[in-house]
């Protein structure tokens, strides 16, 4: 069985768009799992581009949308502390929350996350 990985909207985004560093996501696309939260960054990145609400619709199909839950809401939010000196925003922090909960690797694009793997406790791959 697969491990579960999660995708931080940069890293989803380099994946669709062919971007550096997407050939790491393609490895897992088969694993791979978004939240809500990130979900909706995509759908927003996307519609300020232009895209037709039938081409948003599809953009997600590849991977797995996991709903966010009381517990990784209060985590996000409370991992302000942790993570403001490093300009981390709340979808971020949702992302990051969500590995925590999950217990799995989350693949990003943002290498200032690799300074919060430690105190975090969260196994963070960086696609660049």
């Amino acid at each position: 069985m697969n491990e579960k990985i999660l995708l931080d909207a940069s890293a989803y985004i380099a994946y669709i768009s062919k971007e550096p560093g997407f050939e790491k996501v393609e490895k897992v696309i088969n694993c791979a799992c978004i939240n809500m939260v990130t979900y909706t960054e995509i759908i927003s990145f996307y519609a300020r581009k232009g895209l037709s609400l039938d081409l948003l619709k599809q953009l997600c199909s590849y991977v797995e949308i996991l709903k966010i839950d009381e517990e990784v809401s209060f985590k996000a939010g409370y991992m302000i502390k942790e993570s403001k000196e490093y300009g981390l925003s709340m979808g971020d922090r949702f992302c990051l929350a969500t590995s925590q909960k999950e217990k799995c690797k989350v693949y990003t694009a943002d290498k200032v996350w690799l300074n919060l793997k430690d105190k975090l406790g969260i196994d963070i791959i960086s696609i660049r």
